[in-house]
């Protein structure tokens, strides 16, 4: 199964009292409610919203806000494949994981670059199969527990800088690791350590930014050596971590 594809992600904040007036977009749109309260229309329906509540709104058809308290809202548009989750326009109740996911999504800096587009992608994956949870709506490739592989991204998600036990994770799920590595690729388009490469890489590209060591850097991201951390980087993006450091204060 392809993953979503972000066209943009943006972190706002709406004064009380305003409006978005009417509008629409030739893509999905995903609209995530942080604090503040109001009401959003799609199509001819209205829905009311608070902080946690998160809007889908399909291609082509017009939406718009009243604003009542001041909200933050982070809101991205993307396109959904085909054999992608089942999206349905809505609206839906969010929780603390799906917040710091999209949060995460409207900081990447570079939605161009392969690996920072790839786990952008994974992110809005893991938050759109969780809204289709609540409607009972699982893509094709989910097992009988749609939830294992979720679990199993997630805990990639949280322990990227460590070393995982993919055949072990496999286990705690429910799967011999042949079969992880084949539905896994299929739910989410990349095999599991290519994931946890793909993390381990978003990471240090956002240490990157800052003074830190390469050493430490590639020791806090999950590489055994920076040698490694060299040698991946340099394969993936083209260029050394120094040299990634340079052209992104130069930008």
């Amino acid at each position: 199964m392809q993953l979503p594809t972000i066209r943009y992600a943006l972190d706002r904040t709406r004064e009380a009292d305003s409006t978005i007036p009417i509008h629409l977009h030739q893509t999905w749109e995903l609209v995530y409610y942080l604090s503040g309260s109001g009401q959003s229309r799609i199509g001819d329906t209205v829905y009311s919203y608070s902080a946690g509540n998160v809007c889908l709104v399909p291609p082509d058809m017009g939406h718009s806000e009243v604003i009542r308290e001041q909200t933050h809202v982070v809101f991205c548009t993307f396109e959904c494949p085909e054999d992608g989750i089942d999206c349905r326009c809505g609206m839906y109740r969010g929780d603390d994981e799906s917040a710091a996911l999209i949060q995460h999504i409207s900081k990447i800096k570079y939605l161009r670059d392969d690996v920072e587009a790839t786990v952008a992608s994974l992110y809005l994956s893991i938050i759109l199969t969780r809204l289709a949870a609540q409607s009972g709506l699982e893509g094709a490739a989910a097992p009988s527990d749609g939830r294992s592989l979720e679990s199993a991204c997630q805990y990639i998600y949280e322990y990227y800088n460590t070393n995982i036990d993919l055949p072990g994770l496999a286990a705690t799920v429910g799967y011999s690791y042949d079969r992880f590595r084949h539905i896994f690729r299929e739910r989410y388009g990349i095999p599991p350590k290519q994931m946890i490469l793909y993390k381990r890489l978003s990471a240090a590209k956002n240490l990157l930014r800052g003074d830190g060591k390469i050493t430490n850097i590639a020791r806090q991201c999950g590489f055994s050596s920076a040698s490694q951390f060299n040698a991946a980087f340099r394969r993936t993006q083209g260029m050394t971590p120094s040299e990634y450091r340079r052209r992104d204060r130069a930008t």
